[in-house]
């Protein structure tokens, strides 16, 4: 018996079409260039998602942070969508992106419906997902050692800064799992590595 999932996609077809998006995905940003801007990324990301889930998923988007516009807001960025209107703008703490934004978490909603801090952008929107895209930068550490102990550490490390949210909308109760949130990290992190 084939597994099937809330949207009729079996876990099969579902990481098959994750596979030929991330290869989509690749191509897109080696013909983009170096000099890609995020934006143009974001969109080809947005494109490519909600052409391979067509049917099953009603948004695709970006919420980015933007706190020299307003530090407890996200700000909708490039999305896809042929029915949702997005929201302009989300306070921190507020609905999944907000939450998402705020802890700094995957955030998995299987029915919306249940939800008594969700914002309804659309009525058909049954389930969505949220999940952080954070920036990584090197650091070079000093040879003083903060902690107070004597000798330094020296080196680099990596320090992670929370840039933005992709939030997916499906209209079918169910659709997103652990399945979604592993291979759509592996996508952002094509972009935001």
């Amino acid at each position: 018996m084939v597994e099937t999932g809330a949207s009729g996609l079996s876990s099969q077809l579902k990481l098959e079409k994750y596979s030929h998006c991330h290869t989509d995905l690749e191509q897109s940003l080696a013909k983009l260039g170096p000099s890609a801007t995020e934006p143009q990324k974001q969109k080809a990301l947005c494109d490519i998602l909600a052409s391979a889930f067509k049917g099953s998923w009603n948004f695709v988007g970006f919420y980015d942070l933007r706190p020299e516009i307003h530090p407890g807001k996200v700000f909708i960025g490039e999305y896809v969508s042929e029915a949702v209107f997005p929201c302009g703008e989300i306070d921190l703490g507020k609905g999944q992106c907000g939450l998402c934004a705020r802890d700094e978490r995957v955030m998995i909603a299987h029915d919306v419906s249940k939800l008594d801090n969700y914002i309804a952008c659309d009525d058909d929107t049954k389930s969505e997902i949220v999940l952080p895209c954070f920036q990584y930068t090197s650091v070079e550490n000093d040879d003083d050692d903060f902690s107070g102990d004597a000798g330094g550490t020296g080196g680099k490390s990596k320090v992670r800064k929370l840039r933005t949210l992709l939030d997916i909308d499906s209209i079918h109760i169910g659709t997103f799992d652990e399945t979604d949130q592993k291979c759509l990290e592996r996508l952002i992190g094509l972009i935001y590595n």
